[in-house]
């Protein structure tokens, strides 16, 4: 799938798509991040840091940020090229319309730029994905369903932040009736 991950200046894979059996790929180095679609964590690095943060759901960037939180406490995150599986890409989020995982891709890079403290990363990802989204969804469906999309992106991660920070749900109710 790939070799490992960089964060700057947004996080990316590695040799994503290419030929896995080049000679950089085939080395063990420290990386960023690594996929979640295989790691071995040890029992210190759970009792550490916990378990991937649920506020991902359902997919996209947990992994980068369970990497992060386990580099910041003094972990190694390693890529061992020598290691390989067969992973199914998107096996189980297929069932996912793309511009639904759109909005979920969007929506948590922008917490997760948040939540490590990049944000400027993070207002910039915000303001890319206030154009993306719309002109995506234009393409696909035409301008209703741009607006749409666009809302339900900011409401998407609007509830993120609030239920982030214990808002109760009755507040979540009040917002929520703006949208």
């Amino acid at each position: 799938q790939f070799a490992g991950g960089q964060m700057f200046p947004f996080p990316h894979n590695i040799g994503y798509k290419e030929n896995r059996n080049k000679n950089k790929y085939l080395r063990t180095y420290s990386s960023d991040f690594i996929c979640g679609a295989c790691m071995v964590i040890s029992r210190s690095v759970i009792e550490e840091i916990g378990f991937f943060d649920n506020f991902f759901w359902p997919l996209y960037c947990e992994d980068v940020d369970y990497c992060i939180r386990a580099r910041k406490k003094g972990f190694k995150v390693i890529y061992h090229g020598e290691i390989e599986v067969l992973h199914h890409e998107h096996g189980s989020v297929k069932k996912i319309p793309l511009s639904e995982r759109r909005l979920f891709y969007g929506k948590n890079l922008v917490y997760l730029w948040f939540k490590i403290g990049a944000y400027s990363l993070g207002l910039t990802w915000l303001l890319i994905f206030t154009i993306l989204i719309p002109l995506l969804s234009l393409k696909e469906k035409g301008v209703y369903y741009a607006l749409y999309n666009l809302k339900r992106f900011y409401h998407t991660l609007l509830l993120t932040v609030l239920t982030r920070n214990n808002h109760t749900v009755l507040k979540l109710k009040k917002i929520s009736e703006f949208f």
